[in-house]
């Protein structure tokens, strides 16, 4: 059955994805990814589901399982996965093993880098042999006992 062609849409859907658009930027920056751009002729429910889903805050949803909500849950929805993205970044980067790479701009319109999650990932590079040991200089007898790991 080939699709209706959908109906244009009206100044306010646009505006509304466009504020969709800019309210998921810094979210998607905790994950590393870009705001993915509307489809062609799509509606401001059915973007709004597919940001939800897209940030995978909530494994194994789809956008097709969020775009069934009504628009008052999926606005409640979206804004609490908008709040919980830096909490999760951090928990996933942490327990991944990972050092993830967080882009946001400042208020003088400075892009900002901050790095979250494991720093060893990358410096153990840079980490040379390990001393473990102890010095002892007790009672004037001089001991040192050195391990390299």
């Amino acid at each position: 059955m080939p699709q209706q062609p959908s109906s244009p849409l009206s100044q306010g859907e646009t505006n509304e994805i466009a504020d969709l658009k800019q309210q998921f930027t810094e979210p998607y920056r905790w994950f590393s990814n870009a705001v993915p751009e509307p489809v062609p002729g799509e509606k401001p429910h059915r973007y709004r589901a597919r940001l939800v889903a897209g940030l995978g805050i909530q494994p194994g949803a789809t956008a097709d399982a969020y775009a069934t909500l009504s628009p008052d849950a999926l606005r409640h929805m979206a804004a609490e996965h908008v709040a919980r993205a830096p909490a999760v970044a951090h928990a996933l980067a942490a327990e991944r093993g990972v050092l993830l790479a967080v882009r946001r701009d400042d208020a003088a319109g400075r892009t900002v880098v901050e790095y979250i999650g494991d720093p060893d990932v990358w410096m153990d590079q840079f980490k040379g042999p390990r001393f473990l040991g102890s010095i002892n200089l007790n009672a004037g007898k001089k001991w040192v006992e050195v391990h390299w790991e």
